[in-house]
């Protein structure tokens, strides 16, 4: 496979915000728009934002690329799937931009979080088991004896990669109030 070089421009851009964000329906069961609306900003920039037939907080989730690896910001107010396809959607996403800009095999994900908030985190067991991939456990993640635990202040790291290695990021601090999804 032939891996190009990404040239990223020089200073600050200029994003495409000219987007019209869904705001809702009526009814939630007449709704027929998009759980999760994509927009692109620009070719290395992709905002998403949760339906309010999903979720009525219907937050915003930001999806980065760079050279090594991509950057997920924040996962979502619901956890299910068949609700909530994140993880299919942002594998789309990440699909079509590889297509464009050639990578080997191990281009990564990672997965961040604003804050531990539960329209923030309630996705990230979606991303569970996916190749190259780090998240950042949320504190309400039930953690395995040898794991990590973000919800210990004294943890020494608040993440584990798909390959089972410890990243070096760190607790975000003491966790916050988790509203379910549907």
């Amino acid at each position: 496979m032939a891996v190009t070089e990404i040239v990223f421009p020089d200073g600050a851009g200029v994003p495409n915000l000219n987007v019209a964000w869904i705001h809702g329906s009526e009814a939630a069961k007449y709704n027929t728009d998009p759980d999760i609306q994509v927009h692109a900003c620009d070719e290395h920039t992709y905002i998403l934002r949760q339906n309010k037939a999903v979720h009525y907080e219907a937050p915003f989730m930001f999806l980065l690329f760079g050279g090594a690896r991509a950057l997920l910001l924040d996962t979502g107010a619901t956890a299910s799937p068949q609700f909530f396809p994140l993880r299919r959607t942002v594998d789309s996403i990440i699909g079509g931009w590889l297509a464009r800009h050639p990578h080997p095999d191990d281009y990564g994900l990672l997965v961040l979080h604003t804050h531990a908030h539960g329209d923030h985190v309630a996705a990230d067991e979606q991303f569970t088991g996916r190749p190259s991939t780090t998240r950042r456990r949320s504190p309400t993640t039930t953690v395995t004896p040898g794991s990590c635990s973000p919800a210990t202040p004294s943890t020494r790291d608040a993440c584990t990669s798909t390959t089972g290695r410890p990243s070096s990021a760190r607790s975000a601090g003491s966790p916050h109030g988790v509203r379910s999804g549907r």
